[in-house]
């Protein structure tokens, strides 16, 4: 049977004189699932990501794609002064002033009904563009998804830790008061009562410096949620796996589903269009439109006059760039080595999420084995401590054979804590490689 625990927060209040707020029943319990779906809410990055899908799609529209027609409209109001005509010939300097008031006014429509198609490669790259934006935001949101689970379970790791260091300091304590039993019997040694204390002392000390490191990754939490620093809850108890795919379906869930993966083959499609908008940039454009004019003339002198203009102007046009300099060559020239570039680097990061796969799950599966092993010696380390406390307390053995027994059993429950941490955060990376952080 194990060794009985002390109370965390008891043993801190009155063997260290650190305050921690008591748990009780009113504090909130923030599971991984409700930590993940406050931060989704909450994060700024996450919505900054979210707000920088919204730019492509915005973009994506016929009017950007090139379809919709170009209606414009314009008008001129001017006023010219003459006020002074000198004479010809014999005849006396007249004086004559008039004024003329001019207003010119159009409305004009043009519209590309032909471009060689680029129009319709406009609006598909788009839609890739606006598919690459929500890929992407998807994307950063996971990490920082991933960041939230690994600070979480980082919480249920040191909060086990430190529940194993108030055990050890428990049993610290309790050789003290054995130590001094003894001594004061004039049966032990006041170097066992010494060696006894210091070890009380430096237990105390471990689990003062787990304590900070908590209160850090807690702090590290709260900022990932955005949420108050000074609100309290309660984390999961336990550390479970749940993935149980093998490797194969892994990997085919990765070649389909890993965001990266996928932003990386759009981004050749946006290329592959690159090429084919080059290829139509050469063939004609044509051009139909339509405009109204209006002009109003306003003549004030000896006599005033009026005079409107008016008309409707429409038509067809059509152009055909046959020689620019083999600038169009070149251009898709570099469209298409730019293509081959998107599907090496496809390729390239096919292969890499291939390895990096296989090792993460060759690690997933040796930290479980690793957790079998360790609760099997946390059992032993478990008995052999409570035979050695027993033994002790007969005077059988020294405190420093206790202690021994006691620091196995310490380092056997840190291994298999720290295993279990491990394990999770492999799991996770095996979901972030797959696409199943779904959130």
């Amino acid at each position: 049977m194990r060794v009985k625990k002390i109370s965390q927060t008891l043993f801190l209040i009155l063997f260290t004189g650190i305050f921690v707020p008591k748990t009780s029943l009113a504090q909130d319990r923030l599971s991984l699932e409700d930590a993940v779906k406050i931060g989704l809410e909450n994060n700024l990055g996450v919505r900054i990501a979210r707000k920088k899908a919204e730019i492509p799609r915005l973009n994506k529209s016929f009017g950007e794609a090139g379809f919709l027609p170009n209606l414009s409209a314009g008008v001129t109001i001017e006023q010219l002064h003459d006020t002074e005509r000198e004479a010809i010939g014999s005849s006396p300097a007249a004086t004559n002033s008039y004024v003329e008031n001019i207003v010119d006014a159009d409305i004009t429509l043009e519209w590309t009904v032909f471009d060689g198609f680029a129009m319709y490669s406009n609006y598909k790259q788009l839609k890739e563009l606006e598919e690459l934006g929500d890929v992407e935001s998807q994307l950063s949101i996971e990490r920082i998804v991933i960041q939230i689970i690994s600070t979480y379970y980082n919480i249920v790791t040191l909060e086990r830790r430190i529940d194993v260091l108030a055990n050890s300091v428990e049993i610290s304590r309790e050789r003290v008061e054995i130590a001094q039993a003894k001594y004061d019997l004039g049966s032990g040694s006041e170097y066992d009562l010494l060696v006894a204390q210091t070890d009380y002392n430096s237990d105390k000390t471990n689990l003062f410096r787990e304590q900070a490191s908590l209160n850090e990754a807690r702090l590290a939490l709260y900022q990932l949620l955005n949420i108050n620093a000074e609100k309290k809850f309660l984390v999961a108890d336990r550390i479970d796996l749940t993935l149980d795919q093998n490797f194969n379906e892994l990997k085919s869930a990765a070649l389909q589903n890993n965001y990266e993966l996928i932003a990386a083959r759009i981004g050749l499609s946006v290329r592959n269009i690159d090429v084919r908008k080059v290829t139509q940039g050469m063939l004609p454009k044509v051009n139909v439109f339509a405009s109204y004019y209006l002009n109003n003339l306003e003549h004030f002198n000896a006599v005033s006059s009026t005079s409107n203009i008016d008309g409707l102007h429409f038509g067809v046009a059509a152009r055909w760039n046959i020689f620019n300099g083999f600038d169009k060559r070149r251009s898709l020239s570099i469209a298409r080595v730019n293509s081959n570039i998107s599907e090496l680097m496809v390729y390239e990061l096919e292969q890499t999420i291939d390895k990096y796969l296989l090792s993460t799950f060759s690690n997933y599966q040796n930290a479980k084995i690793l957790i079998e092993l360790e609760e099997q010696n946390l059992e032993i380390a478990n008995k052999t401590l409570e035979i050695a406390m027993e033994r002790f307390r007969l005077g059988n053995i020294t405190s420093v054979e206790l202690r021994e027994s006691q620091r196995t059993l310490l380092n056997t429950e840190h291994q298999l804590i720290e295993a279990q941490f491990q394990a999770k955060i492999y799991e996770t990376e095996l979901l972030h490689l797959t696409g199943g952080l779904r959130f």
